[in-house]
């Protein structure tokens, strides 16, 4: 409960009385559509705050999406980390995007997706103006000249992570909104990440204008070429494609391999006080990595490391959260990984898990969502999955399946099963675009 009223704090509504706003343009406007919101933080709630609004809030994640359209119309921009009416460019990328294409792939109409479609487009595509407030993607043109950013400009390396994830987001709704050309270009942007990647050394490394990776190269150095991080952080953001990502690492057990040393070499530090050189919950860019296992076919190591996480970095204690809440993130994070799914942010997958609770109800517009897990909280691994009385083979589940009410029903056991290491996959590979 603590979670879910963090999750109710920001965004803003800076709605005013009679049903007024000041927009980004410094005019009043009347606030037609319903709520205006502001105070996004995007880099962070993204990745499972909106999702989760989409799910709980669908009324007011849609006035949110349109409140970030009227931002566009008013202020020129879809913003990066808006306060009040004024741009901050706090952090990096251009995530209204993701949260943008989301929301539309997941049925919430009701904002001109067309508009939004264009204003990002726009951003990823050429500079903002000089002068304007909003940077919009610094280093744009020589991400589409070299389809990376050179570490010799002076953009960080995960820079390129993040636009190549923003790309993909624009093709996911450029393809739902049938412009073909659009989605066919931007899906062949999102594999520019691979670009930044040295096969020799296994990490994503600062790359120079002329080809070469810059040296020395220090994988745990924390934040001088990756944004509030290091390379071991940044390793798996892209998680989207992981078919491209496991090519990239060698091969599907290699890239397991890996991942599991992320986690293990964590698991080894205590408390939460101080960041974390390998997963670090508190920190965005790895924040959803344990669901990657499931990806590859380990989806009893999804168990183990989420329950791992829910056990050691949400306590009441003074370091009871690693790092700050972001906005609700931290809390979302937690809720969809105790109800048992969690979003793949831009799509319409959600990957499963264990769930905490015995017995747990989503009220949806459309009817209730229960969810029962027997076996839960002690047992961790899921033995089998029924979807309205129906067995699935998989270790996901779409949107449509969840949204009109139902019940999942898990069947927990105390050891790993392998079920799930046959499950089909989605049907979207970014490497097969």
């Amino acid at each position: 409960y603590s979670a879910l009223y963090h999750t109710g704090i920001m965004p803003t509504d800076l709605t005013e009385q009679g049903g007024i706003y000041l927009g980004f343009d410094h005019q009043v406007h009347p606030a037609d559509f319903g709520s205006y919101y502001s105070d996004f933080s995007l880099w962070d709630t993204f990745r499972n705050l909106h999702p989760l609004l989409v799910l709980i809030e669908p009324k007011r994640s849609r006035d949110m999406m349109e409140s970030l359209v009227k931002i566009s119309e008013q202020g020129g921009f879809l913003p990066r980390w808006p306060t009040a009416n004024v741009y901050t460019n706090c952090m990096t990328g251009t995530f209204a995007d993701c949260a943008l294409a989301d929301n539309y792939l997941k049925g919430v109409s009701g904002f001109d997706a067309e508009q939004a479609l264009s204003n990002m487009i726009k951003v990823a595509t050429e500079p903002t103006p000089k002068g304007h407030p909003y940077t919009g993607r610094p280093g744009i043109l020589d991400y589409l000249k070299f389809h990376y950013l050179p570490s010799d400009k002076g953009e960080p390396t995960s820079s390129t992570l993040e636009y190549s994830y923003c790309d993909f987001c624009i093709a996911q709704l450029a393809s739902k909104l049938g412009k073909a050309d659009a989605a066919a270009e931007f899906y062949k942007r999102a594999e520019y990440y691979k670009n930044n990647f040295d096969p020799a050394r296994g990490f994503f490394r600062p790359r120079k204008s002329d080809g070469k990776f810059q040296s020395p190269f220090f994988p745990l150095l924390w934040g001088v070429y990756y944004t509030e991080g290091d390379a071991w952080h940044w390793l798996w953001s892209n998680w989207y494609d992981p078919e491209g990502m496991a090519a990239l690492f060698g091969g599907r057990d290699i890239m397991i391999a890996r991942l599991s040393e992320f986690f293990g070499k964590a698991a080894r530090q205590k408390t939460n006080a101080l960041p974390n050189n390998y997963y670090w919950h508190g920190n965005e860019p790895d924040m959803h990595a344990a669901y990657i296992f499931s990806q590859l076919g380990r989806p009893d190591l999804t168990q183990k490391w989420v329950r791992w996480v829910i056990e050691t970095k949400y306590a009441n204690n003074p370091d009871g959260l690693a790092g700050n809440d972001d906005c609700g993130t931290m809390s979302a994070w937690f809720i969809f990984s105790a109800l048992g799914f969690y979003p793949l942010a831009g799509t319409d997958i959600y990957y499963l898990t264990a769930p905490l609770f015995p017995e747990a109800v989503i009220h949806l517009a459309k009817g209730d969502l229960k969810i029962r897990a027997n076996g839960a909280p002690d047992k961790i691994y899921i033995k089998s999955v029924q979807l309205n009385g129906k067995a699935i083979d998989r270790v996901w589940i779409r949107h449509n399946e969840i949204i009109a009410g139902g019940e999942l029903v898990f069947e927990l056991a105390d050891q790993p099963m392998d079920w799930g290491k046959k499950s089909p996959e989605p049907d979207f590979k970014i490497s097969s675009q």
